[in-house]
């Protein structure tokens, strides 16, 4: 499903909103106040419901046509008092979601007609509030609505440091503008997190915290301020302005010791610190922390066992807060990037891999016509059927797509194993299918010809490796490369996402060491080396900037920005001693550099070659005894450049774009692997000039090819696709030793390890995540 999705967080206190368009994601900003923040309030005028801020602006002309928080009265059934008119609460939720869709629409310049809409955890599964925010989604205008909890948007919200690992178990501590909300989050690969537990207080919130200060601020004394509070109608506005002061004074004390500001009703100096504000709040966090350790309990999970605090919502600003709830939980505190907009993030971040959200039908049996897939929780609504009778389906096209408990949305889809054309449905719309329904029937899909001499069937071999999972790690974007090294003897791997982030994990059990960068971009390449016996790590972004780092120190070496284009790709290589860095750039320059020491200047190359065309792929190799790089990408063809006289001394013609490119000694002679939109790869050999075989498995453009061995010494070659499969290959024989199908998304960067009596490989991909297995034979 590639359509745009409207991302919506529907707050108690304020609501936000991200559009998913493709890859991309906007905040929707509200036009009034150019906030990505809208205020969660409505006020009745003669030409009907204002939402946000200009609702917020009217509250003090007309108090009683004002309502914010209604969010809180959804379920209730109770109608809500504007004027003279009422309202339901879910009426004005729609009106909420139909402003935020309005703007959205606007900015992306098409109708938005799908939503994904977070909702509290303690709407539970068989909670009325669910169906009322659906309805309200729908009479908001949208044809497609599922609900996402809101911890696990939390979960996948940008978190400042980088995203937590699959399998980490993460306590969601949401302190929100109207109420304290917490979960017990263990984090999945792909944003399929599992919410084992929740809790929530109703009354401890930014809200609650507004009030006390509003107390405070009546409290007798000198300047006193009750008077103004009674009377008719200005003494409700002069209320109403006291508590914005009141929150205007703890929105000050988040940054500063003290605050004051001028009641303007009346003249006075309004004084406040920040550590009478600590005194008022104390009470409240405990309660917070009394909800997550019953949370805990009831979940059988020792503190010691969470991995972190995620603090969300707009209140965690207070610095006592996460003070506070650190100390008191005894786990480290993390903190999401943006706390007003981190759950609508979160939420986009969750509807951008809808595509990953599915089922295949289990594959007939000899004459057997009727399909059914697994559901997940065993049942859910058929929403509709995305095919018909008389169509043909197979390769994983959709065929329907069901509403689950949780209110998410899950597609079925039929392999091609079992392709072949619907001759029946066999149930209606709005039905609660479950696993083991046959939900529609095909007929037999014709036989496939017998294989003619000579040819090869892909695929057909049986797995002869075996290649388990060894650990995951994650990033909050397209994983883009990844290298094994060595730190302190310990076998690690570096990481490099679209995020901007490096990190290296150790090998052994995918734990994050440490984030050894931050680049101002998306970060596309990253290679490993040895100078001087120190260890490095070379990373190039988006921006032109390329940075050599000490792992081990986690400091930086050196660094420079003076490329002037994105780096693509990078390669390594120690010859004779002699350390050499290749730097590829997107407008088709490459520039080589012997590293004599460390801190080398990297803008000083000794080589520059002009490939003239955008470089996507390169790879050191020996040539007649000389260093020689081959340079491949927007073109069809592969050049190897001799590194000192700066001149191509070989091309291979590839009929496609170069995605790929890995060497290694084979046979006595350099071996050349070359992947790209041909689909295939192809295994020459540059100093012979011949061409030892074409590698034809994938069903679309190879991104990544690397070299490995297995422990007995057997040469193997890795290559990944925008299949998102990985295909491991004997380099003697060029059969398929091994397939990997685990990502969800297209595998952009592969590299070996030996280690010990195992091989280790790592895979990544544009699922935002890589993976690290343990092949033996």
């Amino acid at each position: 499903m590639k359509q745009a999705i409207l991302a919506v967080d529907v707050g108690t206190s304020s609501s936000s909103a991200a559009l998913v368009s493709g890859e991309s994601v906007e905040l929707v900003k509200e036009p009034s106040s150019g906030s990505w923040s809208w205020p969660s309030a409505v006020c009745l005028t003669d030409e009907g419901l204002l939402v946000g801020t200009p609702a917020d602006r009217r509250k003090r002309l007309r108090p009683e046509l004002h309502r914010a928080e209604f969010k809180r009265d959804l379920g209730s059934g109770a109608p809500i008092v504007l004027g003279e008119r009422e309202f339901l609460p879910e009426e004005l939720v729609t009106a909420m979601l139909r402003a935020l869709k309005s703007e959205a629409e606007a900015v992306h310049g098409a109708r938005i007609d799908r939503a994904v809409v977070t909702v509290p955890a303690t709407y539970a599964t068989a909670d009325p509030r669910r169906s009322l925010m659906i309805s309200a989604a729908e009479a908001a205008g949208f044809a497609v609505v599922e609900l996402l909890p809101e911890p696990v948007a939390a979960a996948m919200a940008p978190v400042a440091g980088g995203a937590f690992p699959p399998g980490d178990l993460v306590l969601v501590y949401d302190f929100g503008g109207g109420t304290f909300d917490a979960a017990l989050v263990r984090v999945g690969p792909s944003g399929m997190h599992e919410v084992l537990g929740h809790a929530a207080l109703d009354d401890c919130g930014g809200r609650d915290v507004d009030s006390l200060v509003y107390a405070e601020l009546l409290a007798p004394g000198e300047g006193d301020l009750a008077a103004a509070m009674s009377g008719g109608p200005e003494g409700r506005r002069n209320r109403l302005r006291l508590g914005d002061l009141a929150r205007q004074l703890k929105h000050q004390l988040s940054e500063a010791r003290a605050a004051e500001d001028v009641f303007d009703p009346t003249g006075n100096v309004v004084r406040f610190d920040r550590d009478r504000l600590v005194e008022l709040v104390i009470p409240l966090l405990d309660r917070t922390v009394s909800c997550c350790r019953g949370l805990l309990d009831r979940c059988k999970v020792p503190a010691g066992r969470v991995s972190g605090i995620l603090l969300v919502g707009g209140s965690i600003r207070m610095p006592v807060i996460g003070e506070f709830a650190g100390r008191a939980l005894g786990r480290p505190v993390r903190r999401v990037r943006d706390p007003d907009v981190a759950v609508a993030l979160g939420a986009a971040r969750w509807a951008g891999q809808a595509s990953q959200r599915f089922s295949t039908s289990t594959t007939p049996g000899q004459g057997e016509r009727p399909l059914r897939w697994p559901v997940p929780g065993g049942s859910g609504v058929l929403l509709r059927w995305l095919a018909g009778v008389g169509d043909r389906c197979g390769e994983d096209r959709p065929v329907a797509l069901l509403r689950l408990p949780d209110g998410a949305l899950h597609e079925l889809r039929v392999p091609a194993a079992a392709e072949g054309t619907v001759s029946a449905l066999h149930y209606e719309t709005g039905a609660v299918v479950t696993s083991s329904d046959w939900l529609l029937t095909m007929s037999a899909p014709e036989p496939a010809p017998p294989p003619q001499p000579g040819t090869s069937q892909p695929g057909a071999c049986p797995p002869r490796l075996q290649v388990v999972c060894d650990g995951i790690v994650s990033h909050d974007d397209t994983v883009t490369a990844a290298c094994f090294g060595t730190v302190r003897g310990r076998l690690v791997l570096a990481t490099a996402s679209k995020d901007e982030y490096v990190k290296v994990w150790d090998a052994e059990t995918a734990r994050l060491l440490h984030d050894v960068c931050e680049h101002d971009a998306a970060v596309w390449s990253a290679v490993s080396g040895t100078i001087g016996g120190r260890a490095v790590l070379v990373t190039g972004d988006e921006d032109g900037q390329v940075v050599m780092w000490d792992p081990k120190r986690r400091e930086v070496i050196t660094s420079s920005d003076h490329f002037g284009t994105a780096v693509r790709a990078l390669a390594f290589t120690t010859y004779r001693s002699r350390p050499c860095l290749a730097i590829g750039g997107e407008d088709g320059t490459v520039w080589c550099t012997a590293i004599s020491s460390p801190d080398v200047d990297l803008a000083d190359p000794d080589a520059r070659y002009d490939f003239e065309a955008e470089v996507h792929a390169l790879a050191f190799l020996e040539m007649n005894g000389s260093p020689a790089l081959a340079i491949g990408g927007e073109s069809d063809y592969v050049e190897i450049w001799d590194y000192d006289d700066e001149e191509v001394v070989e091309t291979y013609d590839y009929d496609g774009a170069v995605r790929a490119l890995a060497a290694t000694s084979f046979e006595g002679a350099p071996l050349l692997a070359v992947g790209g939109t041909e689909d295939e790869v192809h295994l020459w050999h540059p100093a012979k000039g011949s061409l030892l075989r074409v590698l034809r498995g994938h069903s679309g453009t190879v991104r990544a090819v690397a070299f490995g061995a297995l422990p007995d010494g057997t040469p193997i070659l890795a290559s990944g696709g925008k299949d998102d499969t990985v295909i491991l290959w004997d380099v003697g024989t060029g059969e398929r030793l091994h397939t990997i199908d685990y990502h969800g998304d297209t595998v952009r960067a592969l590299a070996f390890a030996p280690h010990g009596d195992r091989t280790l490989l790592a895979t990544a991909s544009k699922d935002e995540t890589a993976v690290i297995w343990e092949i033996t034979g």
